[in-house]
């Protein structure tokens, strides 16, 4: 059981941060993008996709803690003002991050699609090649001879 003097009342409110606290979640989701970005550059898509529960985690947790943040006058009335300043560069360098992620994610998704459709193409020439044709002209079947014909269906 928990100690009711620690409870808010409210669990889903964010905790009050502090711009500098606002900087290292910014400087934090950049580090996570832009490793996702050096693994789609380098091609390892799947990589990237391990990423994404973390990425997800910390866009909701900022995104929670901006709204909070905006909602209270919080980032208004913030006395140091280069911090502020300071968290406006971060978070103009995090949407270049994010900008480039989704276009090295596009490449990857057109990159996999072309792979798929080569694949799909090569098993439809295959099939063509190995079919067997009845008086009718109708197909009958596969030649067993095809590696395709051994037990698959298309």
């Amino acid at each position: 059981m928990s100690d009711p003097s620690q409870t808010t009342g409210d669990e889903t409110a964010p905790p009050v941060l502090s711009t500098a606290r606002m900087i290292e979640a910014v400087d934090r989701l950049i580090e996570v993008i832009s490793a996702e970005n050096q693994a789609l550059a380098g091609g390892l898509p799947v990589a990237a996709a391990a990423e994404i529960p973390l990425k997800l985690t910390l866009t909701a947790d900022l995104g929670r803690a901006m709204r909070h943040m905006s909602g209270t006058g919080q980032l208004r009335t913030e006395r140091d003002a280069p911090e502020r300043a300071l968290l406006m560069e971060r978070a103009q360098r995090l949407e270049a991050v994010v900008a480039e992620n989704m276009a090295r994610l596009d490449g990857a998704i057109r990159a996999t699609r072309h792979r798929v459709d080569a694949v799909m193409a090569a098993l439809r020439d295959h099939v063509a090649r190995d079919r067997v044709y009845g008086k009718d002209a109708r197909s009958t079947a596969l030649r067993t001879g095809s590696a395709v014909g051994r037990g698959f269906t298309i």
